[in-house]
């Protein structure tokens, strides 16, 4: 169901939506109930669909309070900004032809690829974006924090178990080693994310790689669109994967 931001009365909400909205034309926000939705947004609080499509949406849940709607509804605009102003764009898999010789040399990726290609994005944007909102917009992002703690906790538990049942999903534990780096530059507990006890050896080669490639990033050291997507290439190469097969959208 459409939503209209005025109703939260968020005059900083109001003026990021417009900054957006100058840089994505027909962008709209939808309320959802949280009664069977994917399991992204009953974990993210709101999520962005559509991107690079005619009407990109917002969706957030119902169940949500009025600051909990203006930083979720702020989370995902400042998304928009970085991509569509900045030029700090998202990345997926090509998808080779049927008929292409080569195609044996192409890197096929687990059903978790996408999710890991997503976290990627996510990761660097989240090092900038927390900062833009609270500088340029008077506007906190103290539910996402509270989001990427309770997931940290929750997974260095998780992955132990995992590793020591000797059950390794390589690019989840990818995905897992690029969110306790952003977990560990954010809370600023790099060191302990660096020697977590116990982790698989692809957990560490991701938190080394993200930390090696986005390490600077921050709202002060803005990464041009040619570095950022050299840093993102650099790194799925350093995960073992081929810069080839990789295009940036939108």
């Amino acid at each position: 169901m459409s939503f209209d931001i005025g109703s939260l009365g968020s005059g900083e909400l109001i003026q990021l939506f417009d900054e957006a909205s100058s840089c994505v034309p027909g962008l709209a926000v939808e309320i959802v109930r949280d009664q069977g939705l994917s399991h992204d947004i009953e974990k993210t609080t709101a999520i962005l669909v559509g991107i690079g499509g005619p009407i990109p949406t917002i969706r957030f849940l119902d169940s949500l309070e009025r600051e909990e709607r203006i930083e979720a509804i702020a989370h995902e605009l400042a998304h928009l900004v970085l991509i569509h102003r900045f030029g700090l764009r998202l990345i997926r898999q090509k998808h080779p032809y049927p008929a292409d010789p080569k195609q044996d040399s192409f890197t096929r990726m687990s059903h978790n690829g996408f999710s890991l290609l997503g976290q990627i994005g996510n990761t660097a944007h989240h090092l900038i974006l927390i900062d833009y909102l609270r500088e340029q917009h008077g506007i906190g992002s103290y539910m996402q924090c509270r989001l990427l703690h309770r997931h940290f906790l929750s997974f260095a538990y998780q992955s132990y178990m995992l590793a020591k049942e000797a059950r390794e999903d390589t690019e989840s534990f990818y995905r897992e080693g690029i969110i306790a780096f952003e977990y560990g530059k954010i809370f600023r507990r790099l060191d302990g994310v660096r020697n977590m006890p116990r982790q698989t050896d692809s957990f560490q080669k991701a938190v080394r790689a993200a930390e090696t490639y986005f390490g600077k990033y921050g709202l002060q050291s803005l990464p041009t669109p040619p570095s950022y997507e050299e840093d993102v290439l650099s790194l799925l190469k350093d995960l073992g994967y081929e810069r080839k097969d990789f295009v940036f959208f939108p």
